[in-house]
């Protein structure tokens, strides 16, 4: 864990040669960096609906620590009342999960032209 400024950001995090680096804000519970060979993202870890979830703010070069900031407590206000940030939808249940998870494949799936049959 350390504290997250601008400056710590910019010049103390190096990019890594393969796989991904976290670095955890000491002031701010799950607000986190995501640092890749190719860039560097916000992100909020944090357990929704029974699992944990890492949820990409924005990228750092894209938007200020205070905003990204700003956002993850909006983000972990939505949690606390029941809320998933990514859908905005009420996560209450397993099963409700699973039903949302089931619309979705349902509706991609209807959407698609049908393959002709192989031979």
């Amino acid at each position: 864990m350390a504290k997250l400024t601008k400056q710590f950001i910019e010049v103390e995090i190096k990019q890594p040669i393969s796989g991904q680096l976290f670095i955890r804000d000491e002031d701010l519970p799950g607000f986190a960096i995501r640092v890749t060979g190719r860039s560097k993202s916000y992100i909020l870890e944090k357990r929704v609906g029974g699992s944990n979830r890492r949820i990409t703010i924005g990228k750092c070069s894209e938007m200020s620590l205070e905003s990204a900031k700003k956002q993850a407590c909006i983000m972990l206000g939505e949690i606390a009342q029941g809320k998933d940030p990514r859908t905005g939808k009420r996560i209450s249940t397993l099963s409700d999960i699973t039903l949302r998870a089931h619309q979705g494949i349902t509706t991609v799936c209807s959407d698609r032209e049908p393959r002709p049959a192989d031979r």
